[in-house]
């Protein structure tokens, strides 16, 4: 077994009717909680500043909810890496037998970069979660306000500012505004 960025627990499994000699290409996902620049984040309304607050560790959440399923998720990646690699085995033993010598050989291994080519881990969705998410509950009047989003590092430096203009404040509804750093 070899591993590319992350140690891996050598676990050998016999599975009757499978030769010792079949290669098998595994892409497991992992996940990390990733660092941000993002400190603090303001809200200016009508030149008056509120500080947000974390409502939810989204980052954390996704981690340990990867922690419960990770051994179903690589189970499933490993019966599907299995059943590729019997797949191509099979295929590979066809085009030899059709075509002996080196077309053959050519072919059959044409087959194994197609199987280790298209062998991925599923990164569909962990990509796209936010980390934090802050926010703050500001009694405003009904009317229309102007409402400034600043994002700050820890030194202090500002490194966004998200310019909502002028918002329309209703009691009739829920007055939501969103904004968004990716960093």
């Amino acid at each position: 077994i070899a591993a590319v960025d992350k140690s891996v627990d050598i676990v050998q499994m016999f599975w009757p009717g499978i030769d010792p000699n079949y290669y098998f290409k595994f892409s497991l996902p992992y996940i990390v909680n990733p660092d941000t620049e993002i400190n603090t984040v303001k809200v200016i309304i009508d030149g008056k500043s509120y500080e947000l607050g974390k409502l939810e560790d989204i980052g954390n959440v996704a981690v340990e909810t990867f922690k419960v399923k990770e051994p179903v998720i690589f189970l499933k990646s490993i019966t599907r890496s299995v059943i590729k690699g019997i797949a191509a085995e099979a295929a590979k033993d066809k085009i030899k037998e059709k075509n002996p010598g080196i077309a053959g050989s050519l072919m059959s291994f044409a087959t194994d970069v197609a199987v280790y080519a298209s062998e991925n881990a599923d990164l569909r969705i962990s990509r796209f979660f936010p980390n934090d998410i802050l926010v703050a509950d500001i009694p405003l009047t009904e009317g229309k306000h102007f409402i400034v989003l600043e994002y700050y590092d820890s030194n202090g430096n500002m490194l966004l500012r998200d310019d909502k203009g002028m918002i329309e404040i209703s009691k009739d509804k829920l007055n939501l505004v969103e904004s968004w750093n990716i960093r």
